[in-house]
């Protein structure tokens, strides 16, 4: 045999129809008819892909390999005959298998042997079946199995394990996650499941209709391990003897959180029944109609139990729905028991504590167990849990056990344990730090438990409370303080006014005792300073009699049955600001006029001289000086020299070139122009420029240019004289635009090089004397770089940038523009008798010199070579320009 190649143990008549499968490692991609023929092709750990057909043949793996399906809908492999399942494994050999259904009329799924390793994922065991244990799977002693999205229907063992049979010596590990079982049944234990010596793990696993016909109807753990169920849910499972949803003999650990049991039954322990040599730990579960002769919900064998935050619900059983046998060790705290039989029984020998469970419509709730402090024991109707939705006569499918808005469960559990919002712990499955997470339908922050109103996200316990029939803050009130609330002014002597000390805050008119309510828009809702007399109110009549009738604060002020004097204490005729006196006469030192503001002073009091300048108000009018003193000013907000005759300001100094103007040039009839004033030229703009009253009176025999780029200057080809014309304009008194469209060529514009005349001169770029921008210039002609002297003036020609090139130089340094070997920057030539570099020098050839031993001279003479010099340097000199 090739070693490389996995052997078939045995293929009985190897069919398909119309699938094919893959060798990964095959190089060709030979697409075999069955997968018994790839296998015989494949290597050591290798993958075979499935096509999707119906494969009708048995499969014995003897080396490691995957065996990948389209998809469990697709891909069916078939077998019936004498072999232990339809796929065997050979020890130690590993199987990856996914997107394959397996089903066979009298075997079993998969038999594995020693030491295999399982890892399944949308695989499908469908009426799958052995005589002896494990329907679907049966493995001993494997090394390790993951099941993932796999699903087991109606398969069945006429021994244990209706769908898996796990046994082991070495405590191996065993993990499913989202597992369905459905329908699956065994001939003895485990109607799903049975194991032992294995740690098994399963996370959102379900148990449907599986049943035993003794014990364990969904799991049956025989002990050596220890096992761990989340959320998973046990839906009408069976077991003739203990544990209708799960049974467990001595397992080292056991662990059920956030799982549901529903119409579970058995003779004993109709949900649980566990003996546990560790801890037992039972959290966040909901226990519903579970029925058994003798512990309905959970039966504690043995071990320590803690049972934390569950709800047990209709669990019928006259012994009790909890029931702790003798020498376990219990905890219960956070427990809902309700419409139980017994609620909790404890055997003799039993030992625990209960604290913070809540009872109610138990027909006993305790038997041979002492209530905690903080247990609570309620009666109808106020102590109802108010869950979501349970009726005594109804099914698991109907069933709702969350608490709702406003359950005496909410935040009423132990206060060291917290729900998963920070809050208080609740009673029942679904308080307490690990419960599933409270479901917020609106969004708002706020869960069912605690928001009043799930389909309005404005509705929850931080809103605000508005006047619209809502309770909009879960308060249980409607409109209690709300935010858009008015308030209410009581009226209790019924005289129309309301008093302001005493009020409600109320989105409706109260009904509390008072004679009458005053909305606070009601101008008078807060005038009424005594509301225990009618006569005393903000419209009534002021009296002499030491009473305020009209709510003003002066007990005086404005009496109509007397004089008010007042205390003059300067003699000056008039009295003080202090609050008059009422009386039939006048009280020695008092007068009728008021309204001095320095009584200490006879010289200050209303009416008095009052001179600008010295900073005292004289005559108490608020201000230095008066009438007679006081400087008439009008503003002059445009700056054109004339005031606003309706703007006026009195003051006593001098405010002329200031923004105002005195009374004479307040004639202004248009502050906002300072074209517009008296004395403006008149101009046909459909304005009164000088303010005569009478727009465009434009003297007779005016000349009117068309101005349509609005610069200042019309066109003289457009001109009309006398009176403003009626059609067109803007038209005014000034021509001479030479380009009337274009509003930046006009008299007086700056003269620029762009080959236009703007100006309005006649003249355009550098034949304008006015341009700005032009450059000195002289001629080139060698094209040296280097200009030349027109004459002896040395004038430059005065250009344009753009009009700059070939021929033009920024400098007059060249002493020879005919030739361009002769510029400054060349270089000199010896003895040619020509000035090179134009310095005013010619150089001449070298000559022999005699030199001659011990004398003291040179002995050598040149020529000055000088005769230029004085045309040189006058080239070097840069003329400034001359005007033409």
């Amino acid at each position: 045999m090739d070693l490389r190649h996995i052997a078939i143990m045995y293929a009985l008549a190897p069919t398909t129809a119309w699938g094919q499968a893959y060798v990964a490692s095959d190089p060709t991609q030979h697409p075999y008819t069955t997968i018994s023929e790839a296998l015989s092709n494949a290597q050591q750990g290798d993958t075979i892909t499935i096509t999707a057909g119906l494969y009708s043949e048995q499969l014995g793996l003897t080396g490691d390999i995957s065996l990948i399906g389209e998809g469990s809908g697709l891909v069916i492999l078939s077998h019936s005959g004498s072999d232990q399942g339809v796929i065997e494994l050979d020890p130690g050999v590993s199987l990856t298998l996914s997107g394959i259904t397996l089903t066979s009329s009298d075997r079993r799924g998969i038999f594995a042997g020693n030491a295999n390793t399982l890892v399944l994922s949308d695989v499908v065991f469908d009426g799958t079946m052995t005589s002896a244990h494990g329907g679907g799977i049966s493995a001993s002693d494997p090394a390790t199995i993951q099941l993932d999205q796999v699903e087991f229907r109606s398969t069945s063992a006429g021994g244990s394990g209706g769908a898996l049979y796990l046994s082991s010596s070495t405590t191996a590990p065993v993990s499913l996650t989202e597992v369905l079982f459905d329908g699956t049944t065994a001939d003895a234990s485990g109607g799903a499941i049975w194991a032992s010596g294995v740690d098994l793990s399963c996370t959102d696993c379900t148990f449907d209709a599986t049943v035993a016909d003794t014990s364990g109807g969904g799991i049956h753990h025989d002990g050596g391990g220890a096992l761990s169920i989340f959320d998973s849910l046990f839906l009408s499972t069976r077991a003739s003897a203990e544990g209708g949803g799960v049974s467990a003999l001595e397992v080292t650990d056991l662990l059920v959180m956030n799982s549901t049991l529903c119409d579970t039954s058995a003779g004993t322990g109709g949900g649980i029944s566990a003996s546990v040599l560790g801890q037992a730990t039972l959290s966040y579960n909901a226990l519903d109609r579970i029925l058994a002769n003798d512990a309905s919900a959970i039966e504690a064998r043995s071990g320590r139990w803690s049972v934390i935050n569950n709800s047990i619900v209709d669990a019928d059983s006259l012994t009790g729905a909890l029931v702790f046998r003798s020498g376990t060790t219990n905890t219960l705290v956070n427990n809902l028991l309700l419409y139980n039989d017994v609620g909790v029984r404890f055997d003799a020998g039993a030992t625990g504590s209960l604290d913070y469970n809540y009872f109610y419509g138990n027909a006993n709730d305790l038997d041979n167990v002492t209530n905690g402090a903080n247990d609570l024991f309620a009666e109808a109707p106020d102590g109802d849990p108010q869950l979501a939705s349970w009726q005594p006569i109804g099914d698991c499918a109907g069933d709702d056990l969350h608490p709702v808005y406003g359950s005496p469960l909410i935040d009423a559990g132990d206060p060291g344990l917290f729900d998963p919002d920070g809050g208080r712990s609740d009673i029942g499955y679904t308080g307490g730090p690990d419960a599933a997470p409270h479901p917020d339908p609106d969004a708002d922050g706020y869960s069912v438990y605690l928001d009043c109103d799930e389909a309005d996200p404005l509705i929850n316990p931080s809103a605000l409370e508005l006047c619209d029939g809502v309770d909009n803050d879960c308060n249980d009130t409607v409109d209690d303080e709300a935010v858009d609330a008015s308030s209410w002014y009581c009226d209790n002597d019924l005289d129309g006014e309301g008093d302001p000390n005493v009020y409600l805050i109320s989105c409706a008119e109260p009904v509390d005792a008072c004679s009458a309510w005053i909305l606070d828009t009601d101008p008078y809702a807060t005038t009424d300073c005594e509301d225990t007399d009618p006569t005393i109110h903000s419209q009534a009549d002021e009296l002499c009699d030491a009473i305020d009738h009209d709510c003003d604060g002066d007990l005086t002020l404005g009496a109509v049955d007397a004089t008010t004097y007042y205390l003059d204490g300067d003699g000056d005729g008039f009295g003080g600001l202090a609050e008059g006196l009422c009386s039939d006469t006048a009280p020695p030192g008092y007068v009728e006029i008021g309204g001095d503001c320095n009584d200490a002073n006879d010289t200050t009091f209303p009416g008095a001289s009052d001179p600008c300048g010295d900073g005292i108000d004289q005559d108490c009018n608020g201000g230095d000086g008066d009438d007679t003193t006081l400087l008439t000013w009008h503003a002059d907000a445009d700056g054109d020299g004339f005031g606003d005759p309706e703007q006026i300001s009195l003051d006593c100094n001098d405010l002329s070139g200031s923004g105002f103007t005195d009374s004479a040039n307040a004639t202004d009839c248009n502050d906002g122009n300072p074209a517009i004033h008296p004395g403006a030229i008149e101009a046909c703009n459909g304005l009164d420029d000088d303010c005569s009253g009478i727009i465009d009176d434009v003297p007779p025999g005016s000349i009117w240019y068309l101005d349509q780029d609005l610069d200042g200057y019309g066109d003289d080809a457009g001109s009309s004289q006398g009176s403003c014309p009626s059609d067109g304009g803007p038209w005014i008194d000034r021509g001479g635009d030479c380009a009337p469209l274009d509003p930046d060529r006009h008299p007086g514009a700056n003269e620029i090089c762009d080959g236009l005349d703007n100006d309005c001169d006649g003249a355009a770029d550098a034949d304008d004397d006015d341009a700005i921008g032009l450059i000195e210039s002289w001629r080139d002609d060698d094209r040296d770089g280097f200009g030349a002297c027109p004459d002896e003036d040395c004038a430059p020609e005065l250009l344009c940038p753009d009009d700059l090139g070939d021929g033009w130089a920024l400098n007059a340094l060249d002493c020879n523009d005919q030739s361009p070997e002769q510029h400054p920057s060349a270089a000199e030539i010896p003895g040619n008798d020509i000035d090179e570099d134009c310095d005013g020098v010619v150089s001449e050839a070298p000559r022999d010199v005699d030199v001659k031993e011990e004398s003291t001279g040179c002995g050598c003479t040149t020529g000055s070579g000088l005769p230029g010099i004085g045309v040189s340097l006058s080239l070097l000199i840069a003329l400034r320009r001359r005007r033409r």
